[in-house]
């Protein structure tokens, strides 16, 4: 019982939402008391014999659940410090418990203190509420009075149980989902620059010298990416030539640059991206399924379709998913444009510092008043996508 309500307490505490976890050992504990009522029912029954008070009763038996707490707080702390270097390793983690604060110590055992005080606060009224006749004549009729509570008890323990056991079944689908989960484009090994802008005409020059790095395959520059807090332009298009009989298609119009589709690891299913070869493509236009499902296009290569200006469709990407996971994918363009303020790097072997300092070094040589901030994309879309 001690162990048990060690673990208990180890879970308890590393994560406060698992306190139904810890009030789960407690009404465990309880319940154990009350209904192992017979073995200390004659213990009971010979000390208020010889005079013992119900007030003596009631100390001894909170004084015990206070030291069951005391054992099963030291049993947790120990798991879980033996425990935590696997669990850091495991969740990817630097968690360490605290043991030079100075308030560790004291929370811990006044923790203990009120759990125990807590736990034993019924079976100590329970027990001590024996009469001695009744207790020495073997008829323990009043436990019968305590049945309700327990029953009670017991079944809100399984209810909660049971609540608990279905919310980590759903919270490990989701985080199966999250991380396995296909968003239609490759976020891996891309750092984000931020601030370009204040390179101005020089932005293009920084994106050749990145591009000359032995540690870059390519280079995009654009605000509009596929991440929760970077910039969005929407607009509605129609087919050209269309009667005002056909529907507007409300879409997002990202400007971007030649590179950026490569970058990105963007799927093409019809036609082709954005390239320098293709002098036309000024006027050009690449958009997701979704948008050429709802202009009503079987074959779009080479339809028009217009908002403030004609653009020529040249190529449809496959849907990715730009906003959160629990937004659909809405209808996407893409044409040629700029928008200078951040560039995507996609380096050829992973995120490492090497990388990047050669990245600010360059970025600092170009602009010397303030240094170009680099963030992680795995993080940054880590971030997005738990929003």
């Amino acid at each position: 019982m001690v162990l048990n309500m060690g673990i208990y307490v180890l879970f308890g505490c590393l994560r406060p939402y698992l306190g139904f976890v810890l009030l789960l050992a407690v009404i465990n504990f309880i319940n154990l008391s009350t209904a192992k009522s017979a073995n200390r029912a004659k213990e009971v029954g010979l000390r208020k014999t010889v005079g013992a008070f119900k007030g003596n009763l009631v100390s001894q038996f909170l004084t015990e659940s206070v030291i069951y707490s005391l054992i099963s707080f030291v049993i947790g702390v120990l798991l879980t410090w033996l425990l935590m270097p696997s669990f850091n390793s495991i969740a990817n983690k630097d968690i360490v418990m605290p043991w030079s604060v100075w308030w560790f110590i004291p929370i811990i055992f006044i923790s203990a203190l009120i759990i125990g005080l807590f736990a034993g606060l019924y079976p100590a009224f329970y027990l001590s509420a024996f009469k001695p006749v009744n207790v020495l004549k073997g008829n323990l009729s009043i436990g019968s009075k305590s049945g309700s509570l327990r029953s009670g008890l017991v079944v809100f323990q399984f209810t909660t149980s049971v609540v608990l056991i279905i919310g980590t079944l759903i919270i490990y689908k989701q985080m199966n989902f999250i991380l396995d989960k296909k968003l239609g484009f490759d976020k891996e090994q891309v750092l984000v620059v931020q601030g370009a802008n204040l390179l101005e005409d020089r932005a293009l020059t920084f994106k050749e010298r990145l591009q000359n790095l032995p540690e870059v395959t390519d280079v995009t520059i654009s605000d509009y990416l596929p991440l929760e807090g970077t910039k969005r332009n929407g607009n509605s298009f129609r087919k050209t030539g269309s009667g005002s009989e056909d529907r507007a298609v409300p879409a997002q119009i990202w400007r971007v640059d030649y590179d950026y589709i490569k970058t990105l690891g963007l799927n093409v299913s019809q036609g082709r991206g954005f390239s320098k070869d293709f002098v036309s493509d000024s006027s050009a236009i690449v958009i997701n399924a979704k948008m050429a499902n709802q202009l009503g296009f079987e074959n779009p290569l080479g339809k028009k379709i217009s908002n403030s200006q004609e653009w020529t469709i040249i190529g449809v990407l496959e849907d990715f998913h730009f906003k959160n996971l629990k937004e659909d994918i809405d209808p996407l363009a893409l044409v040629i444009g700029n928008a200078p303020s951040m560039i995507s790097v996609k380096l050829a072997n992973g995120i490492n510092y090497d990388a990047i300092d050669t990245i600010e070094k360059i970025g600092r040589t170009m602009f010397q008043r303030n240094p170009l901030s680099i963030h992680s994309w795995i993080k940054n879309m880590h971030k997005c996508m738990m929003m």
